[in-house]
Parts: C-alpha cells; sequence; structure tokens
C-alpha cells in the first residue's frame, strides 16, 4: 500500500537524507551495544556502500531500487555499523 510505503519512508529520511552521501564503517559499535545481527542483504550492502563513492553509485552496483537501499541503510545506520558523510 502506498500509505505504507510513505509512512516507512518518512521514517527512513533522518537516517538517509540524501543518495549522494558516502557510508562509512564505523571504527566501533556505539557505547553499550556489544554485538550486531545484520541480515545477508544489510552485509551486502555495508561492504557494497563502504567502497562506493556515493549511497547512488552502490545502488547501481547492487541493483536495488532506493527505497530498498535505503531501508537497508537506515538499518545500518541505527545499529551503528556505519556513519553516513555529505559529499556535496
Amino acid at each position: 500500500d502506498l500509505g505504507v510505503r510513505l509512512d516507512e519512508w518518512e521514517g527512513i529520511r533522518p537516517d538517509v537524507p540524501s543518495f549522494t552521501h558516502r557510508a562509512t564503517l564505523t571504527p566501533a559499535l556505539p557505547t553499550g551495544r556489544a554485538n550486531v545481527v545484520i541480515s545477508a542483504t544489510d552485509w551486502r550492502v555495508m561492504v557494497a556502500v563502504s567502497s562506493a563513492a556515493s549511497l547512488d553509485a552502490a545502488r547501481v552496483e547492487l541493483g536495488m531500487t532506493r527505497f530498498v537501499l535505503a531501508r537497508s541503510i537506515a538499518a545500518l545506520v541505527r545499529a551503528g555499523a556505519v556513519e553516513l558523510v555529505d559529499c556535496d
């Protein structure tokens, strides 16, 4: 349903403000977090974005839609596994 997708997008947007951003792996998990469970899809995304020039470049490499990539990136940002850097 379009309404559900729009609501989900609004929840993702604070964590993924732009596809021109670059993702970097965090050197350590946030204080108080001992581990992170990452799905196979999120692992592929994490590897791709860590070496891509931008989220859009990673999206093309992975063959994903912006929505699917943003959902994965938001989960990784919330877990403390990646940080986004503004490249503009």
